[in-house]
């Protein structure tokens, strides 16, 4: 399997079924409130390589500095084209942020081990 997130501030879907995204964070969030804090996020998945059939799919967040994860979102999948993508968005989700550092995305497909697909940095802006 492989994963790929992009970290949003929204994803607006049209009747078309085109994803549109908002407020895209190509590497890094220049955040200018204080820590810690709760900064929320949307994010926007692909992934493929995925046998076809159901697959349970569970989604997490680490904030910075973190061993728990922090959000979890899971649920079912039915892959019934495996030559293309599964792509979906999730959120907004609260991410708790103590201080500067990465927010870490993981995946983790049927119970197997979490794969870290993506991350986020959170640093205060340059002055």
């Amino acid at each position: 399997m492989r994963g790929n997130v992009v970290f949003c501030d929204d994803v607006r879907v049209e009747a078309s079924g085109k994803h549109i995204l908002v407020g895209v964070y190509p590497n890094g969030l220049a955040f200018t409130g204080g820590f810690p804090a709760l900064i929320r996020i949307v994010v926007w998945l692909q992934m493929a390589d995925l046998p076809g059939g159901k697959h349970n799919v569970d989604f997490f967040l680490r904030g910075p500095g973190s061993s728990d994860n922090d959000v979890h979102h899971g649920g079912e999948v039915d892959i019934t084209a495996p030559w293309l993508p599964l792509t979906f968005s999730m959120g907004p989700f609260d991410v708790p942020v103590p201080a500067s550092g990465d927010i870490v995305a993981f995946i983790s497909i049927d119970g197997g081990p979490l794969e870290k697909i993506g991350a986020l940095n959170v640093a205060p802006p340059l002055r």
